[in-house]
């Protein structure tokens, strides 16, 4: 049983002060971590702290002991320091997101009732110490984004009462101790951006509690464990940026509770187990992998909101997605995917990003795309496409990034009514540019086309470079001007007095504007000569000289 010094008369007054080692701990916590500048001192050093409500501080029935400290996000500054052990009867320690820095005490373990110790976001360095491992009635350890090091030491394997452990983003090496296995009751273990290697301890299965497990970014190898499939309870896993080999095994289907499975930028290979999208996935993220063979059907795509797959060697078409209404993502750009796009992509109207670029699509955009009211971004380029571009998709309304190039597309570059900021539909076919085109462009890139369109009407859209603030390649060949619009000399420097004359360009000439001081003009002999104003030379015109 402790002994404290009180001054305490229950009878009389109907309280007792705290302990005078209670109170100098805390002032030696003011002093020491800037407490003048928190932001919220509210009567600290004012009396008893108890009797007098010290911000940040609760008490127990009797304000006599002070059973927990929470001071996160109140610009504490400063080295933790040893006397806070002497609060022996803190159950709950929270100083997150301060500027604590130094070391964690090393008598931490002092605090032998603590359940909850949270100091994640400060600069705290150094080992953890071996007395936190003593706390056996610690549930919550929560020392994310510090600058953490060392080992995870093997006695943390006594913390049995251990619930959720988060220890993301420090500098932590070494191997994860078998020991931690022994947590039987722990639900959450978060262990990301560390440099922690070796392999997934293989007893991991025993840690039949876990719900979500996130080792991504460390330096781990191996195969994924056989026994994850005994984590039944799991819904997140999260082993992404590792050096992970081997296949992924169909046995993982039977975490039928699984709704996010993070395996990105490792270095598996095989096949997808088809079993493996019968589970209830939310987020199936496995891009930068070496997966092989087809994409398999999801039983439950309605629950499906990410999917990326992009950058393996999948093959085959696309399964059917029709009823993957609440996808907002869908990449599976660089693989070796054929066939054509499925329609029913039309149908799913929460999509906001789109990406099946360098694949071996074919046939037609469908015109179905183009009711996708969310779609935000759409990267279709490096397939073989062909056809137009669908009236439809012009007029998406939330459509502001289109990257078409590289395929087989024809006919004329329509007017975009969607608020298009990025636009690349280089390397097709086109051979011609509508009236009235969109220039509230950032970047467009039309270049290597097939223009032969002899619509001035084209050419007055290169005459509206006069308004256009952004960067923009193009070629333009062929089209026809009066004799009377071309100079005689370099126009004035001074773009604002400068008429600019209706524009054409030879092949060999692509402008690439990023300078607002310059152009190309011909006349009605298909003769061109390319211009740029003073000082703009280079930034306009590959070259600015004449070509005749």
């Amino acid at each position: 049983m402790k002994t404290f010094f009180l001054f305490c008369s229950w009878a009389l007054f109907g309280s007792c002060l705290v302990s005078l080692t209670t109170k100098t701990s805390l002032e030696d916590l003011f002093t020491t971590c800037g407490g003048s500048q928190w932001k919220k001192n509210n009567n600290w050093l004012v009396g008893d702290p108890c009797e007098n409500s010290w911000y940040g501080l609760t008490c127990d029935s009797t304000k006599s002991v002070v059973i927990e400290v929470g001071l996160g996000n109140n610009n504490l500054s400063g080295m933790l320091p040893n006397s806070i052990t002497t609060l022996t009867d803190l159950v709950d320690l929270s100083l997150s997101i301060n500027n604590l820095y130094g070391t964690i005490p090393t008598n931490i373990g002092n605090l032998s009732l603590l359940v909850s110790l949270v100091l994640s976001v400060n600069l705290l360095s150094g080992t953890l110490p071996e007395s936190l491992t003593s706390l056996s009635n610690l549930q919550y350890l929560l020392i994310s984004d510090n600058k953490l090091e060392g080992t995870i030491p093997p006695s943390i394997g006594s913390l049995t009462s251990l619930v959720n452990m988060q220890a993301v983003n420090n500098r932590l090496e070494g191997t994860i101790p078998e020991e931690i296995t022994n947590l039987k009751s722990l639900s959450i273990l978060y262990l990301s951006g560390n440099r922690l290697n070796g392999s997934i301890p293989e007893t991991i299965g025993n840690m039949t509690s876990l719900l979500e497990l996130q080792l991504i970014g460390n330096e781990l190898v191996g195969s994924l464990p056989e026994s994850l499939s005994q984590l039944v309870e799991l819904n997140d896993l999260s082993l992404n940026g590792n050096n992970l080999s081997g296949t992924i095994s169909s046995s993982l289907s039977n975490l039928t509770n699984l709704q996010i499975l993070r395996l990105a930028d490792n270095n598996l290979e095989g096949s997808i187990p088809p079993s493996l999208f019968n589970l209830p996935l939310i987020i199936v993220d496995i891009p930068l992998n070496r997966l092989s063979g087809t994409i398999p059907e999801f039983k439950y795509s309605f629950e499906l909101q990410f999917l990326a797959l992009y950058s393996n060697n999948l093959t085959g078409t696309l399964p059917p997605l029709q009823d993957a209404i609440n996808l907002e993502v869908l990449y599976l750009q660089d693989n070796q995917l054929s066939g054509t796009i499925p329609p029913g992509l039309g149908q799913l109207n929460k999509l906001f990003d789109l990406s099946l670029s360098n694949n071996s699509f074919e046939g037609a955009i469908p015109p179905e795309l183009g009711q996708l009211s969310n779609l935000n971004q759409l990267f279709l380029f490096n397939n073989r496409l062909n056809g137009t571009i669908p009236p439809e998709l012009t007029e998406s309304i939330n459509l502001r990034t289109l990257y078409l190039n590289g395929n087989f597309l024809e006919g004329t570059i329509p007017n975009f009514k969607s608020p298009l900021i990025l636009l690349d539909l280089s390397v097709n076919q086109f051979s011609c540019i509508a009236p009235g085109f969109n220039l509230t462009l950032a970047f467009c890139n039309l270049s290597v086309n097939s223009f032969n369109c002899n619509d001035s009407l084209s050419c007055d859209w290169i005459t509206a470079f006069q308004t256009f603030n952004g960067t923009c390649s193009f070629p333009c060949k062929d089209l026809q001007v009066p004799a009377t619009s071309i100079p005689s000399s370099v126009p004035s420097t001074d773009p604002s007095t400068s008429i600019v004359p209706t524009a054409i360009q030879k092949p060999d000439c692509v402008l690439n504007v990023n300078c607002m001081s310059g152009y190309c003009v011909g006349d009605d002999q298909g003769n061109s000569s390319c211009f740029c104003f003073s000082g703009c030379f280079g930034e306009m015109c590959d070259s600015c000289v004449d070509e005749l």
